[in-house]
């Protein structure tokens, strides 16, 4: 009788938590031909179910959704983070990042990180940004639909904000997303990398990974303990839930 098939990973990658140092560490124990090379929730349209099937690591900044719409389902690994020290490093992505869609806008309004916090769509990126992940309740039909009408992830991320029943109530997000994190197979803090690491290393057989280099900091940003009274209280007023799934 054939064995059965391990459930595929998935690395939750949620931006600014040593995601790129853990991506790297993970897709160097898997073969290339094994990875989904899609990153973005858009490109997964791009595969077939039975192509699908075949990866046995997917990983991106595609939330839950991506447990809700695989064929199979996955075992789940996610990184956290200090949740002030997320935002104001994600921030500061932007800030230097040309590329990001919001870079243009801070600069050209020469926004600091209050004048950020204070703008309530600019600032909706940093805001609970690890529970909202970990909440999504888009069901595959619906997911399928938004790509189908959708020409870019840019357009599928507008598209998918503006559908109802994405999200859970405001009141009921964070218990959601404890919910979810009881359920995964690894949760890590950004805090503690390298024993993180040693430990999804085991859990995957392959031997312990070597002492790794941080990929994509920036040693530069600020130090929370630098910040005003006012900014201070900008980010706990933006990072409430996540304190309370960080804690």
């Amino acid at each position: 009788m054939d064995r059965e098939a391990p459930r595929p990973w998935y690395f939750l990658h949620i931006p600014k938590t040593a995601g790129t140092t853990f991506r790297v560490m993970l897709e160097n124990r898997f073969h290339m031909d094994d990875i989904c090379p899609a990153y973005e929730f858009f490109q997964i349209g791009e595969y077939a179910d039975e192509q699908l099937r075949r990866f046995r690591l997917f990983r991106g900044h595609m939330g839950y959704n991506l447990v809700n719409y695989l064929p199979e389902n996955p075992r789940v690994m996610v990184m956290l983070r200090e949740p002030m020290e997320r935002a104001v490093s994600h921030f500061e992505y932007i800030r230097r990042d040309p590329g990001h869609p919001k870079h243009c806008i801070i600069h050209e309004q020469k926004m600091g990180l209050k004048e950020y916090l204070l703008d309530p769509v600019l600032s909706a990126e940093v805001t609970n940004a690890q529970v909202r992940p970990l909440a999504h309740l888009t069901d595959r039909q619906t997911l399928r639909e938004l790509m189908n009408d959708s020409g870019s992830q840019d357009e599928f991320a507008r598209a998918w904000r503006h559908r109802d029943g994405v999200l859970p109530p405001e009141d009921e997000l964070l218990d959601v997303a404890l919910e979810r994190l009881d359920s995964m197979d690894f949760v890590g803090v950004a805090e503690k990398l390298e024993q993180g690491m040693e430990l999804a290393a085991w859990l995957l057989e392959p031997p312990a990974p070597e002492q790794s280099q941080s990929l994509n900091i920036n040693p530069g940003r600020p130090r929370l303990d630098a910040l005003s009274h006012d900014v201070l209280a900008l980010l706990k007023q933006a990072t409430v839930l996540d304190r309370r799934l960080y804690e």
